[in-house]
């Protein structure tokens, strides 16, 4: 992963590879809410960059879909120095059209 982050989602996709998307990067005390997302493709072991999400957010929810789009719902956004933010009450339909490239 060419990101180190958490508080983000992990969602298996249809064709086996597995999303990651959003959440926090940086140290103590600092939180950076991210929109990129990366896929893993257990098959060759290789991370490969995604097309970000159209919103920011961190702690929120991943539904894989039967089309292979992904529903992603909530979270937040939060400041970089960490204040809780409200909930983000917005939603997208997370969809991959461009290859993935390697980081």
């Amino acid at each position: 992963m060419s990101t180190v982050r958490n508080n983000h989602s992990l969602t298996p996709l249809t064709n086996g590879r597995i999303l990651v998307a959003g959440g926090e990067s940086g140290g103590w005390g600092v939180c950076n809410t991210l929109s990129t997302a990366q896929r893993y493709d257990p098959v060759t072991g290789k991370w490969l960059i995604a097309a970000s999400m159209n919103v920011a957010r961190s702690l929120h929810t991943a539904t894989p879909l039967r089309d292979g789009k992904v529903l992603v719902v909530g979270g937040v956004a939060r400041e970089p120095d960490c204040y809780i933010s409200p909930a983000l009450r917005s939603a997208e339909l997370y969809n991959y059209p461009r290859p993935a490239t390697a980081p």
